[in-house]
């Protein structure tokens, strides 16, 4: 896993891409960090 603001390699085989507006960023990339954070504090409010 990259740091935020990375990129991230994916399987040739196994990936796929948005193209929205000619635009090679990822589109959902930005939410990754963010889904990573709720599984964190879920774990987080299971143990309390």
């Amino acid at each position: 896993m990259g740091d935020q603001g990375s990129w991230y390699l994916l399987t040739p085989g196994m990936a796929f891409k948005f193209n929205i507006n000619n635009s090679d960023i990822p589109y959902f990339s930005n939410v990754i960090p963010l889904i990573l954070d709720l599984d964190a504090a879920q774990d987080l409010d299971r143990r309390k």
